[in-house]
């Protein structure tokens, strides 16, 4: 059985937007060329210039309302696979209502805290979590915990001026 596909079209297009911010960050005065994954890929996005693998998520609540972030293990040790694989870095950028931030999941250069670090040195662990409400097993999984305090946090650039 397939499972179904919640995301919307309009996920996608806050997907695109917090990419663009990362990307602005990466380098303000030259855009940054990107594409959209296949929608069963283990990552979002992949950047050219230069290369970085990107799993985007949007969160509808302000960005100190916990203190730790959970995302499902499974996509995680999956992007990881391909950065080790490929050699690319890897990162996740997650976008609350009022701010947005980034964590490095995988990274070829070993001074580079990554989750994979963290989840060594005991600062993340794994646990079993997800939402109930839409009925749907699956969505109920092993997932890494860590705290928000680990992302690079940075407030929303008004990137229609630019």
């Amino acid at each position: 059985m397939r499972r179904p596909i919640y995301e919307t079209p309009q996920d996608l297009t806050n997907q695109e937007k917090l990419l663009r911010q990362a990307l602005f960050v990466l380098n303000p005065r030259q855009s940054i060329k990107y594409t959209r994954s296949a929608d069963l890929a283990p990552y979002d996005y992949v950047t050219e210039d230069p290369h970085i693998i990107f799993e985007v998520k949007s969160r509808n609540l302000r960005q100190d309302r916990f203190d730790t972030y959970k995302i499902s293990a499974q996509k995680i040790d999956r992007i990881n696979a391909l950065g080790e694989e490929s050699g690319l870095p890897a990162v996740l950028i997650v976008g609350w209502t009022d701010k947005w931030g980034w964590m490095p999941l995988y990274s070829p250069r070993q001074e580079v805290t990554t989750l994979k670090t963290l989840l060594r040195d005991g600062e993340a662990q794994a646990c079993t979590w997800g939402r109930t409400d839409r009925g749907d097993s699956y969505d109920v999984e092993k997932s890494y915990e860590w705290p928000i305090s680990r992302f690079r946090i940075y407030e929303y650039a008004d990137l229609e001026k630019k």
